[in-house]
């Protein structure tokens, strides 16, 4: 199934086209990732990384294809409304990882994780961005 198809069948149900939806899902999502993967079984780090980073690649891609994409004109607001996300779901996790964890470095996660998660939204959002302006601009030249 083409990927255009899956996004029209998702714009189809009003729920899944909501930001917060895609948000909440996401957050839980860290959240499973990071009790499953690092709590519970203890699997090596890189895989608990890998999965964290494709979860946020598709949480901010979903973001971007769906409820955002009337955004796409106007990139200041995109790029605003990517990096307050990044920082909510960052604190959410970062607020989880603090009584999962109960250490003292999850004090300095607080202000790390939205940080780090808010620049990697700023990272999908652009290289969206610009790979629709580069379809756009093929599309009108054939």
């Amino acid at each position: 199934m083409e990927l255009h198809s899956i996004i029209n069948s998702i714009r189809g149900v009003k729920l899944l086209r909501s930001g917060v939806f895609i948000i909440i899902i996401s957050v839980l999502s860290l959240i499973l990732n990071e009790y499953f993967f690092r709590i519970k079984f203890n699997v090596w780090p890189v895989i608990s990384y890998s999965v964290y980073w494709l979860i946020m690649a598709m949480a901010f891609s979903a973001l971007i294809l769906i409820p955002w994409q009337r955004y796409q004109e106007n990139s200041e607001r995109l790029i605003v409304e990517a990096f307050v996300t990044g920082v909510i779901i960052g604190l959410a996790v970062a607020i989880y990882k603090i009584f999962a964890y109960y250490e003292l470095w999850t004090l300095f996660n607080l202000l790390a994780e939205p940080i780090r998660t808010a620049l990697f939204g700023l990272l999908v959002a652009w290289v969206l961005k610009e790979k629709s302006r580069t379809l756009t601009i093929n599309q009108t030249t054939q």
